[in-house]
């Protein structure tokens, strides 16, 4: 067997401090090379990053569509590398009663709201991020009530959503841009929307409409509603609401509104396809676009900080013009103009 053999002869007490010296600055170097490099070169650091999880309420083609355009913005940023995992709610919901398929992800993502109510219902993402997209505002705001988890109000902001809706003010201003003309905005408001008459009432007076609240409990009571109201206003906002509005009251409030010429400000664009004047509406690339967005930004932060509770920022109106024709309104459809993302609600 070789060995070497040195000669500690040669070898003095200032030469071991010297070399010993010499390592721990070599050690430091190499060290603070490497948390450079970590700064300088997307995607490097010194601990495993933690994986997405991205849950759809179903495989619909819309919720595709949104997982699909987080996942390329979060591919063209500096989080490409983390691991994505692809979930549907029925997939989640019959697994173990408190178990999440996904062992500890830095955040999930929820899109729709069946989705948000399995991932609520698991008892082991009380501690994860979860972020709600494609929801209605008031379906979120019922979720988290009726959830265990509603009542954590932690600054960390664990709990999020980028809505589906759209917020009151902006509806009212479409409506108001369509026609500077009208002065009196009929809104129907069922048992879930009625806390909405203050952000309403806000929006209209910045407007200069008069408000007429027309109240409904239930979807048999909005014709009666709507007959007694109709001469006091110039033209219906309607916003969703599960306790009244269903595919068949639609379509009576829109079959009463061309007999009593009375336009329709609808809440989606199928809506506006249906018979109503038009809508402001974000459509899911637009949706998926935002959502993007805010967590590349979420998970810039660590421990993941997710944006407040928002409405889309990016969104888009529709008209119909045959509508336009039958009430011979004085507008035009074209709706080029009319402020878009970034405009204030």
């Amino acid at each position: 067997m070789f060995q070497a053999r040195v000669n500690s002869s040669n070898f003095q007490t200032g030469d071991i401090y010297t070399v010993s010296r010499t390592a721990r600055i070599v050690r430091a170097l190499t060290v603070s090379l490497l948390m450079f490099c970590c700064l300088l070169i997307p995607g490097l650091s010194l601990a495993a990053k933690s994986s997405i999880a991205i849950v759809l309420s179903s495989d619909t083609a819309e919720y595709q569509t949104i997982a699909e355009r987080i996942r390329q913005g979060l591919r063209d940023s500096r989080h490409y590398d983390r691991t994505v995992h692809l979930l549907i709610a029925d997939q989640i919901s019959g697994s173990q009663k408190n178990s999440f398929p996904v062992d500890n992800p830095g955040v999930v993502v929820t899109i729709g709201v069946k989705a948000l109510r399995v991932v609520l219902d698991k008892k082991d993402t009380d501690t994860i991020p979860v972020y709600a997209v494609f929801v209605p505002r008031l379906s979120y705001e019922k979720l988290l009530r009726e959830s265990r988890q509603g009542i954590d109000r932690d600054p960390s902001r664990r709990l999020s959503a980028l809505f589906l809706d759209q917020p009151v003010g902006r509806q009212l201003r479409l409506a108001k841009w369509l026609s500077p003309e009208f002065s009196r905005a009929g809104v129907l408001l069922g048992t879930t929307t009625r806390i909405l008459d203050k952000a309403l009432a806000r929006a209209a007076s910045r407007l200069d409409l008069e408000l007429v609240e027309i109240r409904a409990e239930n979807s048999r009571k909005i014709i009666p509603a709507l007959n007694r109201a109709k001469n006091k206003i110039d033209f219906l906002l309607t916003i969703f609401d599960p306790d009244i509005i269903s595919r068949n009251s639609a379509k009576q409030i829109l079959y009463l509104s061309y007999n009593h010429h009375l336009p329709v400000i609808g809440y989606s664009r199928a809506m506006v396809k249906a018979g109503a004047l038009a809508a402001v509406y974000s459509n899911t690339d637009q949706i998926g676009r935002q959502a993007a967005e805010e967590l590349i930004t979420a998970l810039d932060s660590d421990p993941v900080r997710l944006p407040r509770p928002r409405y889309p920022d990016y969104y888009q109106a529709i008209c119909n013009q045959s509508v336009v024709r039958y009430f011979h309104i004085k507008l035009e459809c074209d709706l080029t103009a009319f402020p878009h993302a970034g405009a204030a609600p």
